[in-house]
């Protein structure tokens, strides 16, 4: 078959005739397509809620393509949701939002309300036992609990910046305002109270699973809506008649234009799946096993026909659609933002299947304060079986702490062996205790690298320095391909100043060496960044001066290709904006990039290609800016300044000159040798 939209058949496909790359390919050509007509569902707007700023633009990128060619259409309906949704949802903020963030929030206690339970209920016994945890006296305990809680509340309140409410919604309204169309909500509304109940009880989709909506549950209002996918589809249907009739010249008669719809609808009232497809290496039809591949239900293409006059049209989804973009765009500048898109997709879409997977149950130890060593592996420290490790009660807490002399850091005695190419860390001896562990989290297998995290979770890293480094090369590499409870490992709290052991340095050392090399002396050109932040933040606290000296001696020959290493003196790259006035826009004319001891680079370059015209803006985000200069160059946040000299407004709209952009990639580490 030639294309996505060869594949509707009267009665459906049992085999789809494609792996899932080939299906993700044909997605992608379908979207960049000059025949194709690109609509969006209202749950492509609200995943930008759920996305980090560089991922929105990973997804803007995407749709910039049919944009710049006045292919993308929001359909009004969908509009109207997403008013409904941003302005008029009862207790909501934003019915958008994700609501998780507010709800931990919420959750602490204010210190005055803390204060006054613990003078209720707690013993003079107690109060000495707190300030005994806090490495207080019992008159500081409760000043003491009062001023960290306060720091967690603060800290959590710098949480969740990225998906500020009035950023997105500016954004949205930015990038697709030429693509939303006006249209009579009332027709609409007219067609769904001549259609919906019939269609419902003769089983025609869609909406066929939404009745609920329209029913109060308890003391709780109808959700509503109900009928909301078949506004959206009704509203489809007529404006691909409406452009089937004004598309066409005499010249094209012959080609009508496709519609593709972007969704992540997954309802099997609206998608079917096919029972069996190609298999991605052997080519050869199995059971499928990608719930994500689905097509569009023959019952709608059919209604589809029977109104525009022909059977292509498909549903995609985003990941889908950027896979098939990243396999087929090489260009760094979209890779880069269009792979962080997709890497955020994939790590909500692992949380969602974790959550419902009833035969995984998450550790009561997933999140701890310091990473546990494992003490039951061959060799390693004597196990004491009839004392098993406790794990902290959520709540709980922290342990007392240690002090820790920061003057006796130690050399990390790391074996070269385990510094090889990372196929061959398995085979080494050293890692001989642990060789299913690195196996499973290499794997690039969900299921296997979750089992392989929760083992680490819960008996902790290896106690031997060799294998834990090993062991913490591999989680990196599982973190890489989305294992998220591999960042609890890397990233937990751990208490200011207390004992880092060996085997907790060799492992957060492992990652970092992940990051940057291929093997001993074989630095990356293109590190791996996903959790790296972290892992340089923790490295730069005290109590981890060995495994940071491990890594400076490691970067140190690569020095002059980094604008930091850990160890080293961070200092500020300051990124000046020169702009200038004409009629009602601000037009930048340089952008460069200076930072103490290097040259400055100027960021502000040309465009290569018709398609980096399609898919990169022509104005300017500072906040997306910002985040890429951080991510590209390991410099903490706070460590890029972005200077607009002459600029008195709050938040200047930027236009760049015509066929220019700005390539943050000059400034991505390690800059080239």
């Amino acid at each position: 078959m030639s294309s996505l939209f060869d594949l509707n058949e009267p009665i459906g496909l049992w085999e789809l005739p494609l792996s899932p790359s080939q299906y993700e390919a044909a997605c992608f050509r379908a979207l960049v397509n000059e025949r194709t007509l690109v609509f969006l569902d209202t749950n492509v707007l609200s995943a930008a809620f759920r996305l980090h700023q560089e991922a929105r633009e990973g997804l803007f990128k995407l749709l910039r393509i049919p944009l710049a060619a006045k292919r993308l259409v929001v359909p009004a309906w969908v509009a109207n949701e997403y008013v409904h949704n941003a302005f008029k949802a009862a207790k909501k903020t934003h019915g958008f939002r994700e609501a998780d963030l507010e709800r931990l929030r919420a959750s602490l206690p204010a210190t005055k309300q803390l204060s006054a339970i613990l003078h209720q209920v707690a013993s003079v016994r107690d109060m000495e036992r707190i300030a005994k945890r806090l490495n207080v006296t019992p008159a500081e305990a409760s000043r003491e609990l009062n001023a960290r809680v306060e720091q967690l509340t603060n800290a959590l309140g710098d949480a969740g910046g990225d998906l500020a409410i009035d950023a997105v919604h500016r954004e949205l309204l930015t990038e697709l305002r030429p693509a939303f169309v006006a249209n009579d909500l009332g027709q609409i509304a007219r067609m769904l109270a001549e259609q919906a109940a019939h269609r419902r009880a003769s089983r025609i989709p869609p909406g066929l699973t939404d009745a609920e909506k329209g029913v109060a549950q308890g003391d709780e209002e109808a959700a509503g809506n109900a009928d909301g996918d078949l506004a959206v589809w009704l509203e489809i249907l007529s404006l691909s008649e409406t452009h089937s009739v004004t598309g066409k010249s005499s010249a094209d008669a012959q080609s009508p234009f496709n519609v593709l719809v972007i969704s992540q609808e997954k309802k099997e009232d609206f998608l079917y799946r096919p029972r069996l497809r190609i298999a991605e290496a052997a080519k050869k039809i199995g059971i499928e096993e990608n719930p994500d591949i689905r097509l569009i239900d023959p019952r709608l293409v059919s209604e589809f026909e029977h109104r525009v006059g022909h059977r292509r049209v498909a549903f995609v989804n985003l990941e889908s659609l950027a896979a098939g973009a990243l396999a087929s765009i090489a260009e760094r500048e979209f890779q880069d933002s269009v792979g962080l898109f997709i890497a955020a997709i994939r790590k909500q879409k692992r949380a969602a299947d974790t959550r419902r997977d009833a035969g995984e149950e998450v550790p009561a130890g997933e999140v701890s304060v310091d990473l546990p060593v494992d003490s039951d592996a061959q060799g390693g420290v004597e196990s004491t079986p009839e004392l098993p490790a406790v794990v902290p009660e959520q709540g709980a807490l922290p342990p007392e702490i240690v002090p820790v002399d920061t003057e006796a850091a130690f050399v990390l005695p790391i074996d070269e062996a385990v510094m090889v190419e990372r196929n061959r860390l398995a085979t080494m001896p050293l890692v001989t205790d642990y060789v299913q562990v690195v196996t499973n989290l290499l794997s690039e297998s969900r299921k296997t690298e979750e089992m392989a995290v929760r083992r680490v979770l819960l008996m902790g890293a290896p106690p031997r320095p060799d294998a834990a480094f090993a062991v913490g090369r591999a989680m990196f590499v599982a973190l890489q391909y989305g294992a998220s409870k591999a960042a609890s490992l890397f990233g937990g709290a751990h208490m200011a100043g207390s004992t880092v052991s060996p085997a907790e340095q060799a492992f957060v050392a492992g990652g970092l060496f992940e990051a940057f090399f291929e093997s001993i002396g074989q630095l990356r050109e293109s590190v791996l960044r996903e959790g790296l932040p972290m892992l340089l933040d923790r490295v730069s606290q005290p109590g981890w001066e060995s495994a940071r000296q491990f890594i400076n001696a490691q970067l140190a020959p690569f020095a002059a290709r980094f604008f930091w290493i850990p160890g080293t003196a961070q200092q500020v790259l300051q990124v000046r904006i020169a702009s200038e006035p004409e009629g009602e826009s601000i037009i930048v004319r340089s952008v460069t990039a200076a930072y103490p001891g290097r040259e400055d680079i100027e960021l502000l370059r040309p465009k290569q290609s018709e398609l980096q015209s399609s898919y990169l803006a022509n104005t300017v985000n500072l906040a997306t800016l910002r985040a890429a200069l951080s991510r590209l160059s390991l410099l903490p946040d706070e460590r890029v300044e972005i200077q607009l000299p002459g600029s008195t407004q709050s938040a200047p709209v930027l236009v760049l000159p015509a066929d220019h952009f700005i390539n943050t990639e000059l400034v991505s580490a390690p800059l080239p040798a």
